[in-house]
């Protein structure tokens, strides 16, 4: 709307009033649609048209240009853009650091692939998976069932990790990362061993290693009594290079 005097009155006075979209000159909203059409092309097709269905909430976005006129005088438009690319980035960054934590938890059970590192809590609609690490540290993920109580590739997810020292937590739903999630615990249920077995075994290599120091103990005392009465030391000190070399390969092996 513009107010002016009437032609009569405008050989004394004359001026203009505008109130709404007139407030803006015609150059002015010219020059605005132009510097709003220079950046809108310039942004990648494919972000803007993934910014404009999450903005619209539309799942498909038909005709990306025409959305130019619906915004071109919104002022917040681009940094509203920005705002969401920033977080996009973020996001995928999170998700490579995840994808490098999930080959570290693989990584770590095929070296000790035990049943105790992987605990498995049933919940109403979901199954809250925790697994420790040989560090003691932990990883924390939630799977949403399906109505069925079971969940897949497609489930919603929950995690919680530690990479580089810093604590994360990220949803997923329907992604790749969630596939790798399914088959990485599938992977544990179907190799793992239980500890007992393992410590028993452990324990039986302990006590070789000890009953090796105290043999070697005793050829050692042997040699003294041998030197001191002038026998031939060959043999026991034979003997007691081989011990201390099988008692250093188990020491280095499983840092006794």
């Amino acid at each position: 709307m513009i107010l002016r005097p009437s032609k009569f009155l405008r050989k004394w006075i004359n001026f203009e009033l505008r109130f709404g979209e007139d407030m803006i000159l015609d150059k002015t909203k010219k020059q605005i649609k132009r510097e709003f059409d220079k950046k809108w092309n310039s942004l990648n097709k494919l972000d803007l048209e993934n910014f404009l269905k999450e903005k619209e909430n539309k799942t498909i976005i038909w005709d990306i240009d025409k959305y130019k006129n619906k915004y071109y005088k919104s002022e917040n438009f681009y940094k509203e853009f920005n705002t969401w690319k920033t977080k996009k980035q973020r996001l995928k960054k999170l998700e490579r650091d995840f994808y490098n934590h999930l080959d570290r938890i693989e990584k770590d059970f095929r070296k000790n692939p035990f049943s105790d590192k992987l605990d498995e809590t049933d919940l109403f609609s979901e199954k809250k998976y925790v697994y420790t690490f040989e560090d003691g540290s932990k990883t924390t993920i939630n799977v949403k069932k399906n109505i069925y109580g079971k969940y897949s590739s497609s489930s919603k997810m929950e995690t919680t990790f530690e990479e580089n020292g810093y604590k994360h937590g990220i949803s997923l739903s329907g992604h790749d990362l969630c596939d790798k999630v399914v088959l990485l615990i599938n992977l544990i249920y179907n190799n793992s061993r239980s500890r007992n077995k393992s410590t028993s075994s452990n324990s039986n290599k302990k006590r070789r290693y000890d009953l090796l120091k105290k043999t070697l103990l005793g050829y050692k005392n042997q040699l003294k009594k041998e030197r001191s009465q002038g026998l031939d030391t060959t043999h026991t000190l034979n003997e007691i290079s081989s011990l201390e070399d099988k008692i250093k390969k188990m020491k280095e092996k499983y840092s006794y």
